[in-house]
């Protein structure tokens, strides 16, 4: 963590870190996916001959209990008072004008307010933002649990109609044009920005896997794994308290940033270069289409989070603000920036790789409850071996595997450099 946010920072994560248990890289996840939804619709980041937005998805896999709510509380939602705050004011401002006109005898438009954050929105409320405010302000839709966002999509023949591809028009910044039969709810969304940072059970995104990968919906989000871990009470203190304050300053400084255009520099280009070609070659030995999609979307998403990232970096002081051009300066993203998304991204992707391939073989799932008792019934004994007999009485009746099925489990572990298969096939004994 230490390389993404400053050193006297690092106490105020002191509460998620040693008592609630968070991983760092589901801190940074969070913190950088915040940023990168604050930065306006118009930036843009281009490395060689791609330019993306910086739109990311966050989706933390984990099941209830782990607490992604908390997170989500301390790191988005209360911070987020202050941009919000921002937008408030500017919509104080709009009406208070609209009310000196309208006594001028001005005709205008009917007035919409501007939405930053949207916890509990429907597609269509969204759209019709975005259709009158997308080119100027973002949108961030955060929710706890994101199981009934996706299960509206998956409805073919209700109100997910559309919606999949209004999203991923707004993951891309493009344009998107929603005719339905009722006139008045068509929305024509000339370009509009929505960022996603929610929770997720797992057995939710594996039916959200099954139904396909057609749209290309489940190459786009970056995966953070929440196990469970045992928490512990920690009383927060003078600078835990200050943690809300400076992420909220750091979002506002976000959202208000006049610099629309980020390159990389000469060090990074190279970087990248070579990152690229390191996806390419792992999007073309991929076993299916879409582990494939998912390795191929990696260098767009490298730059997408290198922005927030750079931008994290120099609104903290961790690096100086280097810009090339004179006309309309663009910002320099540093080697080092680059190489720290590179870092996430890489970790999101294997993450959902590891998904997909849970997806389409069971057994996977099977194979880390074995790893997880043998680690167990081992304890700090190294060269001690399990018998695979002990670990099958240890498994509860609903779903026990067989022998068999352990041994082949075993095999599959070994191959994985995770353990060593002995007496015969009859064993195993942990070694990572």
């Amino acid at each position: 963590m230490a390389d993404y946010v400053p050193a006297d920072w690092l106490p105020m994560f002191r509460v998620l870190r040693e008592g609630l248990k968070f991983s760092d890289e589901a801190i940074v996840m969070t913190v950088m996916a915040g940023v990168a939804a604050m930065l306006p619709p118009q930036v843009r980041i281009r490395g060689l001959s791609m330019e993306e937005i910086p739109t990311v998805w966050v989706f933390l896999i984990g099941s209830s209990g782990v607490g992604k709510s908390p997170l989500l509380r301390a790191l988005i939602n209360r911070p987020m008072a202050k941009p919000i705050a921002f937008i408030d004011g500017w919509n104080e401002r709009e009406q208070q004008g609209r009310k000196t006109a309208a006594a001028d005898g001005e005709d205008l438009p009917a007035f919409r307010k501007r939405n930053l954050i949207y916890t509990a929105p429907s597609t269509q409320g969204i759209r019709s933002d975005f259709a009158i405010h997308g080119e100027d302000v973002p949108g961030l839709l955060v929710r706890d649990e994101l199981n009934d966002w996706l299960k509206q999509m998956l409805d073919e023949g209700g109100a997910g109609v559309g919606d999949v591809e209004f999203y991923l028009s707004s993951y891309d910044g493009t344009y998107s044009n929603d005719v339905f039969a009722d006139a008045k709810k068509s929305r024509e969304v000339r370009s509009g920005k929505l960022g996603v940072i929610g929770g997720i059970q797992p057995k939710v995104f594996l039916e959200q896997l099954e139904a396909g990968n057609a749209n290309g919906f489940n190459s786009r989000p970056l995966f953070v794994q929440m196990p469970r871990s045992r928490k512990s009470l920690v009383e927060s203190d003078s600078l835990t308290e200050k943690l809300s304050g400076c992420l909220g300053e750091l979002y506002l400084a976000a959202l208000q940033d006049g610099n629309h255009a980020y390159v990389l520099s000469a060090g990074a280009e190279q970087l990248f270069t070579s990152l690229f070609d390191q996806l390419e070659d792992l999007s073309l030995q991929a076993r299916s289409d879409e582990i494939e999609a998912l390795w191929a979307k990696g260098p767009g998403q490298v730059l997408r989070v290198a922005a927030a990232i750079h931008f994290i970096r120099v609104a903290t002081d961790q690096e100086e603000l280097v810009e090339r051009g004179l006309i309309n300066p663009a910002t320099v993203v540093s080697e080092r920036s680059l190489q720290l998304a590179a870092n996430l991204v890489m970790a999101g992707k294997t993450r959902a790789v590891e998904i997909h391939e849970r997806a389409s073989n069971p057994m996977l799932e099977l194979a880390d409850k074995l790893l997880e008792k043998a680690r167990k019934r081992q304890g700090n004994a190294p060269g001690k071996g399990v018998a695979l007999s002990a670990i099958r009485k240890s498994w509860s009746s609903k779903g026990r595997p067989t022998i068999a099925e352990l041994k082949q489990m075993a095999v599959m572990l070994q191959s994985r450099g995770l353990v060593q298969v002995i007496d015969g096939g009859k064993s195993i004994r942990v070694v990572r």
